[in-house]
């Protein structure tokens, strides 16, 4: 079961990857676009890097809750807002395509998606993590 579920992790963090890796490399529409073939959005790795790491502190210095765990949790949600909102200011900006805006909104759904997976299988036996604000 375990194995099933670490493979089933890589294989929708890999599809995180390649729509943000898409996102850098498409070019949409018709008309040839200087802004196509830019890196910006590769920008969102260090928030998919950034984001557990509030939670992870949280849970080695605070095992029983409080501030120390609203804290991470207030952090973690700043971070992912941010990793939402950067695509949509680089697009309004005209750095990006709004194309590669989607593909790039569209990953960090699946990765956050992947990333929310992995602390519910991690601390599915703790009372810390993703797995307490289920119902």
């Amino acid at each position: 079961m375990a194995l099933k579920y670490v493979v089933g992790l890589a294989f929708v963090g890999s599809i995180a990857t390649l729509l943000l890796i898409l996102s850098c490399t498409l070019q949409f529409g018709d008309v040839p676009d200087p802004t196509y073939h830019n890196a910006y959005t590769l920008l969102n790795i260090i928030f998919y890097i950034l984001t557990p790491i509030p939670l992870l502190v949280a849970s080695k210095v605070s095992e029983e809750g409080g501030l120390a765990i609203d804290l991470a949790a207030f952090i973690t949600t700043g971070l992912v807002v941010s990793s939402f909102a950067l695509p949509i200011v680089l697009a309004n900006r005209d750095v990006i395509q709004w194309g590669a805006t989607w593909l790039t909104l569209g990953s960090n759904v699946v990765m956050f998606a992947t990333i929310i997976g992995a602390f519910r299988f991690l601390h599915a036996d703790s009372e810390f993590g993703y797995s307490s604000f289920s119902y």
